[in-house]
């Protein structure tokens, strides 16, 4: 499963495939008042799509705690900012 985000207030995870599909819906409806509702689609679909690489993946995980410091796959994101 990859990630797209982590609510803070409960931790709740947001698949990525769903926030890229949701934010397509809404990207096509706001779009469609230019008459451009399947580029906006379009463009609401790949807006986060570097999330899908593994090192995002590690980054976002490592941040949010999911994987342990001492793990190989660990990314400091705090010394990335």
């Amino acid at each position: 499963m990859f990630l797209a985000h982590v609510r803070k207030s409960d931790e709740a995870i947001q698949r990525l495939d769903t926030h890229l599909s949701e934010v397509g819906k809404l990207s096509a409806k706001f779009s469609a008042k230019v008459d451009l509702p399947e580029a906006g689609q379009l463009l609401g679909l790949l807006h986060d799509f570097g999330k899908y690489s593994q090192a995002f993946q590690n980054y976002l995980n490592s941040a949010e705690g999911r994987i342990d410091p001492d793990a190989d796959d660990y990314v400091d994101a705090r010394s990335l900012n």
